[in-house]
């Protein structure tokens, strides 16, 4: 008999998919008999890259998280405009959700954390769990709503955005909470379980050689990427001349610098997986994000991160960098005069902290999965 899951997967970045993939990939180990369909926004050929399971997929996104200007900055009218498309219909939404449901008839729906795939499936008395580290509730009740005070129909409609998703998180049968989990979070009876990630192979020489640099060469290689979201500034020209070390960069090829030492992240994206890149580099310029700040403790590579300073999970997982990892905060002045060698260097001389944490996220996630279904 089989097993049917629905996974909805929210596309902000791709620290959701990173969380969820290792859980898809070991339930696929446990029940080789699983039928996987996606929901989500986060590109058809990195998912393949991350999971080995054979899945169907379907772009459209069901949530809408935040909208930002560039990694670093929130959008708040892009977010209320992207916000009020999906609510002023949805009830139409929640049909056409449901309607998908019924045709596929999943045994069980898990989501990463589109609260109208959860509304749907709960109106279909399909068994839920979310799996996150964040609610979108809390995000925009902290972000978005502090600067609605002045309009205030724009605050009461969002205000009622927020009621609905914080409705169908409480409804949730399982709610699946990876350390280090945001605070406040409406999910009744939650599970806490271990970070979330999938461990990278090391191949420091191969990446190298992927990129054109001599296996001689025994500059540092440091890893600068923001995330799934592009980084429209970044300090190249400090880059440019910043030859100590070879950079592996996360921006829009065309606009790097033509120097030997810096080289774009997207030359291998489609070939690599993240978590065997971060296993293969000497260190990462980034922003305290879920995915990222576990990717570097798990795999005990230095972080130099910059917040954003305005989403709320940065201050739990900045408290478990500090306890877990080797890391070091650049102000926002700092980041953008791009004097990231020195620090860096300094961090990756430093030996690696022991290893504190258990790594069977994935397994408890599935056990609950698994409770569900029997």
């Amino acid at each position: 008999m089989t097993m049917r899951l629905w996974c909805a997967i929210s596309g902000h970045g791709f620290g959701h998919a990173g969380q969820t993939a290792p859980v898809l990939q070991q339930l696929a180990r446990l029940r080789p008999d699983l039928v996987l369909h996606l929901t989500t926004s986060v590109p058809a050929e990195l998912l393949r890259i991350r999971l080995k399971a054979p899945f169907t997929i379907d772009p459209l996104s069901r949530d809408v998280g935040v909208q930002q200007k560039d990694a670093l900055t929130l959008d708040v009218p892009a977010t209320m405009a992207a916000l009020c498309a999906l609510h002023e219909n949805w009830h139409d939404r929640l049909e056409a959700e449901q309607q998908q449901m019924r045709r596929w008839r999943p045994d069980l729906v898990l989501a990463n954390i589109p609260y109208l795939t959860l509304a749907a499936a709960q109106a279909l008395a399909i068994p839920t769990v979310a799996l996150a580290s964040i609610s979108w509730d809390v995000i925009l009740a902290e972000t978005c709503l502090p600067y609605l005070d002045q309009v205030p129909e724009q605050q009461q409609q969002l205000t009622a955005w927020i009621a609905t998703m914080r409705e169908a998180y409480r409804r949730v049968d399982k709610a699946l909470l990876l350390e280090p989990a945001l605070p406040g979070m409406p999910f009744i009876h939650p599970h806490l379980i271990p970070p979330m990630t999938t461990q990278g192979q090391s191949r420091p020489q191969a990446l190298r050689g992927a990129m054109g640099w001599s296996s001689e060469d025994q500059r540092p290689l440091f890893l600068v990427t923001l995330g799934g979201i592009a980084a429209n500034t970044l300090p190249l020209s400090v880059l440019a001349v910043e030859d100590r070390a070879l950079w592996l960069v996360d921006h829009d090829r065309t606009l790097l610098p033509d120097v030997s030492h810096v080289v774009p992240l997207q030359r291998i994206r489609h070939q690599w997986s993240f978590p065997d890149i971060i296993a293969s580099v000497d260190g990462v310029v980034s922003k305290p994000g879920y995915g990222m700040s576990v990717d570097c403790v798990m795999h005990r590579k230095p972080l130099l991160y910059v917040k954003r300073g305005w989403f709320p999970d940065e201050g739990p997982i900045s408290r478990w960098l500090v306890r877990h990892g080797r890391v070091h905060e650049l102000s926002l002045e700092q980041f953008n005069r791009g004097n990231w060698f020195e620090p860096l260097y300094h961090l990756w001389q430093q030996p690696a902290p022991p290893m504190q944490l258990v790594e069977n996220g994935s397994e408890i996630a599935c056990e609950a999965l698994l409770s569900l279904c029997s």
